[in-house]
């Protein structure tokens, strides 16, 4: 009987053992498997395609909000005006006073770019054409909100060779450094893309509107060929995004 008890309880203690190290080499599995499979936080929310930015209305991004812009670290460098800023006058000068605020502020949704920054005269667009040349390639928020003011106002074939020049330009690879591509930022890296390519999918939008609310921009030869210009421009410029939206703009109204 004692030895049968014995070979009884050997087992048993072998298996409570046994079922311990099961036990606790699930346990880091199962953490895993949480991690994995856990929903997204709303600061992971990223915008993954150009086909959510909108641009129909106002410069801003669309929905969720975002900051990246913001959390690059580089900033506008103090510079004299340009000379075309310099010769503003009157109203011009005041708009331009709004302008540079905005552009201080880094405030995509202040009211005064509906306001007070539409139906910009010649001299303001010049200035602008200066002022996209002085501020750093890093911040294309700031280079965006140029290249839409001046695209909203479309009114002179000088307007567009200036927005073509932005096609000509490569792509900026890294918000800290568009010379150099940056680390893969899982989180923000979606973001950051949409960012990089900011002043040309911008600029194509208004186009688009500009095209269909004032089609008789196209009735005039030198107008439609160098807007043909434009979009064959943007359609070389190696990002896919900026390349099928010109693409689609220039089938919509056979350009």
């Amino acid at each position: 009987m004692l030895r049968k008890r014995c070979s009884l309880t050997l087992p048993l203690n072998n298996s409570k053992k046994y079922l311990r190290i099961l036990i606790l080499g699930a346990l880091p599995i199962a953490g895993l498997f949480w991690f994995l499979h856990r929903p997204a936080t709303s600061s992971e929310v990223a915008i993954e395609k150009p086909s959510q930015l909108n641009f129909k209305k106002s410069n801003e991004l669309a929905q969720p909000k975002i900051a990246s812009v913001q959390s690059n670290e580089v900033e506008i460098a103090p510079a004299t005006e340009g000379t075309q800023a310099q010769s503003l006058t009157g109203v011009d000068q005041q708009k331009w006073s709004v302008f540079k605020n905005v552009l201080e502020t880094k405030n995509d949704n202040d009211p005064r770019i509906d306001r007070d920054l539409k139906k910009l005269s010649r001299p303001v667009h010049q200035a602008l054409y200066e002022k996209y040349d002085k501020i750093p390639a890093e911040l294309r928020n700031e280079k965006g909100l140029v290249t839409f003011l001046v695209a909203r106002d479309l009114s002179s074939v000088e307007d567009i060779e200036f927005l073509k020049k932005i096609y000509e330009e490569s792509p900026c690879l890294s918000l800290a450094d568009c010379k150099t591509v940056g680390p893969d930022e899982t989180h923000h890296s979606g973001v950051n893309q949409t960012t990089l390519v900011y002043p040309q999918m911008n600029t194509l939008y208004q186009i688009e509107i500009q095209l269909a609310s004032h089609p008789e921009l196209l009735n005039d030869p030198v107008a439609r060929t160098k807007l043909t210009q434009l979009l064959v421009q943007a359609e070389s410029f190696p990002v896919a995004a900026v390349h099928d939206k010109a693409a689609a703009i220039r089938a919509r109204f056979g350009l």
